[in-house]
């Protein structure tokens, strides 16, 4: 995926040079828009640049591009070989340094993760943005209690009854239960007729799983790829989003893909078909792209993708339940047959709507964040410049 496919036509940035009082050198502040070509480029790409507009201006006092370094507002270093959409925001004000110049914090001095570009392939690779919406991302937890959700008979109490007790008894219950339920089962399937079939399917509908039944392989219902020797379980995101920029980089055309589908049928078939969606670096690249179609004014193709996502995201929090080294595709069939019942759809489709206008407000707040930005950097003398695309 390249920027442009992103909906990144261009990039602003503000880089400054400060007054260098002991080399005698002058202060300089360029504005610069990058062109979309340069979004999946290096970051020394852009030092360079600064440096030969620096020494055209300024030929009695020469800066030397090996001896310079960029920093962001926070004084991390960029590393040089690092993409630019994955270590740059729009806006962001650049200090061009030197590279022996001193850290305020020590401890963060370097980016926590270089995304370097591609030697194997022919396109782009385009990184997140540093916001990843954590906050947004915890909205929408309908589905986290997996048992009591699709199992209300755990809800059954006596004040007279020892909880443990009744727990065994429900279980006891359940077992004898599904026991019956299978008997019939069977015997429907030998009957082969239309009318058992009808039942059959009848019978389906109406069965409730459990977590315990989730994990437990079954051929005709839960075994998913059964030919795959690698099971997928879940991972908790790291911090440092290393994760994300290599899903990107490697999926992102899959995230798109799955974006676009309308049918529970074709989600459910595209998740067990593309496990590599089944992790948190999936659900934070759509979160960054329903970001970026809003502030692109592309709304109604943001909350369609909004649905997909919050159906990913449920799948994910039933993930996290399941004990560690558990295939994660176990819990997706019982999920959308949940889900695509009426009234479920319909509470579905009402979250989609509340979490979009999450979406809507922070793409305002980035909006302003980024007039601020500009207007604060347009009160400072400054020399305005456009990248050739070439």
């Amino acid at each position: 995926i390249n920027a442009e496919y992103m909906g990144k036509k261009e990039m602003k940035v503000y880089i400054n040079f400060e007054k260098d009082d002991e080399k005698s050198l002058p202060e300089y502040k360029l504005k610069m828009t990058l062109p979309a070509k340069w979004l999946s480029g290096p970051v020394s790409q852009i030092t360079e640049f600064f440096v030969k507009s620096y020494n055209t201006k300024f030929p009695d006092s020469p800066l030397v591009g090996g001896d310079l370094e960029i920093r962001n507002k926070n004084d991390i270093t960029l590393p040089g070989t690092g993409v630019v959409s994955a270590v740059i925001q729009e806006y962001a004000d650049l200090f061009v340094v030197s590279k022996t110049k001193q850290h305020v914090n020590s401890n963060v001095s370097q980016y926590p993760y270089v995304a370097k570009i591609p030697t194997t392939t022919t396109t782009p690779k385009p990184a997140p943005s540093d916001t990843q919406f954590s906050d947004l991302d915890a909205k929408y937890q309908r589905f986290a209690d997996f048992e009591s959700h699709i199992d209300d008979s755990s809800d059954e109490e006596h004040p007279n009854i020892d909880k443990a007790l009744l727990k065994r008894i429900a279980r006891e219950k359940r077992a004898r239960a599904r026991q019956e339920e299978e008997q019939e089962r069977q015997r429907l399937e030998g009957l082969g007729t239309e009318e058992a079939k009808q039942k059959l399917a009848e019978l389906d509908k109406r069965h409730k799983f459990t977590i315990d039944e989730a994990c437990k392989v079954k051929v005709e219902k839960s075994m998913v790829n059964a030919s795959a020797e690698k099971r997928v379980v879940y991972e908790e995101e790291k911090d440092n989003g290393e994760r994300l920029v290599q899903f990107i980089g490697d999926h992102g055309d899959l995230a798109d893909q799955y974006a676009k589908l309308r049918s529970y049928e074709d989600s459910e078939s595209f998740l067990l078909d593309h496990t590599e969606l089944l992790s948190e670096p999936a659900a934070g690249r759509m979160l960054l792209h329903m970001l970026d179609l809003e502030l692109d004014g592309k709304n109604y193709e943001m909350k369609r993708e909004c649905k997909q996502y919050l159906m990913l995201r449920n799948i994910l929090d039933l993930a996290k339940q399941l004990p560690p080294g558990q295939d994660i595709r176990q819990v997706i069939r019982p999920f959308f047959r949940q889900i695509s019942e009426p009234e479920k759809s319909a509470e579905l489709d009402r979250e989609t709507l509340a979490f979009a206008k999450n979406i809507e407000k922070r793409a305002v707040q980035k909006r302003l964040e980024a007039q601020a930005e500009a207007e604060a950097a347009g009160e400072e003398a400054e020399e305005e410049v456009d990248v050739p695309d070439s």
